[in-house]
């Protein structure tokens, strides 16, 4: 076990990181891999991921900037964790539409 604090492990089961993953990586979307999602940026593995978000201590009611927030993953496990009664705000430098 890579986390022990439950607000996080529940964070990480309300949020399906293939929501989050190109379509030609779909089949090691769930493996313990970095994911390239173009223009030298990556998604972390989960452990990675994890890891991060562990450091961070998130707690319901949290406000949190996330700045180079790439797909958005880790922003959606931290607005899982904040709920209605934080904020996440997350910045990226990349638009693609």
């Amino acid at each position: 076990r890579i986390i022990n604090d439950p607000y996080v492990i529940e964070g990480f089961k309300s949020v399906d990181r293939g929501h989050f993953v190109p379509d030609k990586y779909r089949a090691i979307t769930y493996e313990d891999k970095d994911i390239d999602i173009g223009f030298g940026q990556k998604i972390y593995k989960p452990t990675t991921s994890a890891q991060l978000i562990s450091f961070l201590s998130p707690r319901p009611g949290g406000n949190y900037l996330v700045i180079g927030a790439g797909t958005g993953y880790l922003s959606a496990i931290l607005g899982a964790i904040t709920g209605s009664k934080g904020s996440v705000i997350a910045l990226e430098r990349i638009l693609i539409i």
